[in-house]
């Protein structure tokens, strides 16, 4: 096995990360190194100017508290702290319905029902009429995580336990048990509707059947770097062999085997990593040291990368917000929202800036597009569905 690694892994964690944290020139210098291997100089990236978004739309639904959409072509499926709904993309509801209890995630879409959890429970609902089919709660002292449809199946970890239900009947098909007292807090993926793949927090990545949750391999080799595994994708190299590429607990991104899950390669982000997301062979991310990422998939080679923030108060650099919302791509551009309302657009190919909406309201932190390159969805902290234009 050959493990790839940056320029940046020859500078200690320990020394690197106090750089990032006091500011100084090192961190900057290392900023520099990794451009000139990505390529390009900063300087030379395109940078747009602020203007005020586009509202096309705006349309309340049933909650106050929203979370991350998720849009298909012609269809917005949303939660929230009272109620799911499912919207069309021209601003009509529908269907709404009641949930059990308050949802924190997400929606989950697939095998034509919708999953909307809390952390206290799930809702799995009846996608195209809005019925509730089943319900699930746990006890006062337990937490649910991000739930996963895939197979016919809801699969979702319960503290240590991960467990399988029947999609349509909620029947339990069976709960595999991780080391205690972990608790399972990311979500699971599915790989080819075979396995389940999951890195809950124990210093291992498991591969699970996902018809009988028996464990076909686990592997500890990144347990002193990885701890949790987030934000996993499973996408194809240039090769067209499958990879697992996920993110880090500890400012890493990995390109990991899907047959034993041994690392093929890591990159080292230099500080948390945030808003990780994948497209075709690309994967992109945002470190909290001021850079927005791509990175090829193959190898873990950096395509380009775009400044977010230069940390010394003398550069006048027009400094973005930070990120929560996870990036948004379709087949041109990345949408970056970030904490200070403001919609960033880059070209997918090269990291420029092609434009820079501020947001006439306050935002909650995720976007959605539906592929089309003329609109973007995101939800205020009033509980609205808000409909924006972009032209780039």
């Amino acid at each position: 096995m050959t493990l790839h690694s940056n320029t940046l892994s020859q500078i200690s964690r320990t020394f690197m990360r106090t750089a990032v944290l006091s500011l100084g020139g090192v961190a900057m210098l290392t900023a520099a190194i990794q451009a000139q291997a990505a390529g390009r100089d900063p300087s030379e990236m395109k940078r747009a100017v602020d203007e005020p978004a586009k509202v096309l739309g705006e349309w309340q639904t049933g909650n106050e508290q929203l979370r991350p959409f998720t849009c298909t072509t012609d269809r917005i499926y949303l939660s929230g702290d009272t109620t799911a709904e499912l919207w069309d993309t021209n601003g009509k509801q529908i269907w709404q319905t009641k949930l059990p209890v308050p949802s924190h995630f997400r929606p989950r879409v697939g095998d034509g029902v919708m999953v909307v959890a809390g952390r206290k429970g799930l809702a799995t609902i009846n996608a195209e009429t809005g019925e509730t089919l089943w319900t699930y709660t746990v006890s006062e002292k337990e937490q649910l995580s991000v739930p996963l449809v895939a197979a016919g199946k809801v699969i979702v970890g319960q503290d240590s336990w991960l467990k399988a239900f029947d999609a349509k009947s909620g029947e339990e098909l069976w709960e595999f048990e991780i080391v205690v007292p972990r608790q399972i807090a990311y979500p699971p993926i599915a790989y080819d509707d075979k396995w389940v793949l999951m890195g809950p927090g124990d210093g291992n990545l498991y591969a699970i059947d996902i018809e009988d949750g028996s464990l076909v391999w686990k592997n500890n080799t990144g347990k002193r770097n990885w701890q949790y595994l987030r934000q996993l994708y499973v996408a194809k190299d240039t090769n067209g062999q499958d990879i697992l590429v996920a993110g880090g607990y500890k400012d890493d991104v990995y390109g990991i085997k899907i047959e034993n899950g041994e690392p093929l390669w890591r990159f080292y982000g230099g500080n948390f990593i945030n808003s990780h997301m994948v497209v075709d062979d690309q994967t992109y991310f945002w470190s909290p040291t001021g850079w927005l990422y791509s990175l090829n998939v193959t190898n873990g080679n950096m395509r380009w990368r775009h400044l977010t923030d230069d940390h010394r108060a003398s550069s006048g650099y027009k400094k973005w917000g930070h990120f929560m919302a996870e990036l948004v791509a379709d087949d041109k551009v990345v949408y970056a929202l970030d904490m200070r309302d403001t919609l960033h657009i880059l070209d997918r190919t090269n990291g420029d800036e092609l434009k820079s909406y501020e947001l006439p309201f306050n935002a909650r932190f995720f976007t959605c597009t539906t592929g089309d390159n003329k609109t973007v969805f995101v939800g205020s902290t009033d509980g609205e569905i808000i409909k924006l234009g972009v032209d780039f």
